[in-house]
């Protein structure tokens, strides 16, 4: 049975959950929802725990901050017909037709779906986040070349674009080089699409978040802190 507790930082109260296991240190961790679990050894005492937490409150409350941002702020699509869906940065209404041929296209202020059976709303998204995982493929693909010269005078070779659904972040540059990035940043404007490759790529040149790196990204890209902020407003 899972441990449960309190500890008291700055005048809030952090509760907590207790991992006991066959190990030697303890460890503090805040998962995507915000929620604080501590891994401790099986003789741990639980006084120490709330000690421990009550350190590292600053630590915590800065994951939880940032928890709390990716929580989204807009109610889950449907995929009801005249539902709004967004793309590079404009609102589309969700409209479906009768065709043989399943095909997907912006008209006006319309996203128009050509399906067999346009009343199921399964197949509905299934046909349009199809469509948004291409669309996301070849525009990532034309703003990473658009955006890497000024990497490719460091002396970096152009990382391999991987796009996929991720769910806590926009995007990363791995141990092996290779670009991950969500599909779901096509929905932001061009500028914000480049703002997350922009950052991913200066990790290239430093992989943590030091001050070289925000030096780096002041210099690659200058008003990075309105464009993160542009994006996480439209697609939070």
């Amino acid at each position: 049975m899972t441990e449960k507790g309190v500890a008291a930082w700055g005048g809030r109260s952090i509760p907590f959950s207790v991992v006991r296991s066959e190990r030697k240190t303890m460890s503090i961790t805040v998962d995507p929802h915000g929620d604080v679990i501590v891994r401790v050894p099986n003789v741990a005492d639980i006084e120490e725990v709330i000690e421990r937490i009550a350190k590292r409150g600053g630590w915590i409350s800065y994951h939880q901050m940032n928890a709390e941002r990716w929580r989204p702020r807009t109610p889950a699509r449907t995929y009801e017909l005249g539902e709004t869906h967004l793309f590079l940065g404009r609102q589309y209404r969700l409209s479906a037709e009768i065709g043989l041929a399943q095909s997907v296209k912006t008209s006006g202020d319309r996203i128009v779906l050509t399906m067999h059976r346009p009343n199921r709303i399964a197949e509905r998204k299934a046909l349009l986040d199809g469509w948004y995982l291409t669309q996301a493929r070849e525009i990532i693909g034309k703003r990473l070349d658009k955006v890497f010269a000024p990497f490719a005078v460091l002396d970096h070779p152009l990382p391999r674009l991987i796009v996929r659904d991720l769910t806590h972040r926009w995007g990363s540059l791995t141990s092996r080089g290779n670009l991950v990035v969500s599909r779901h940043i096509v929905r932001a404007p061009r500028q914000c699409i480049d703002y997350v490759l922009v950052h991913e790529l200066c990790h290239l040149e430093h992989r943590n978040h030091g001050a070289e790196f925000w030096n780096l990204l002041d210099r690659m890209m200058p008003d990075h802190q309105k464009r993160k902020a542009r994006l996480e407003k439209i697609l939070l």
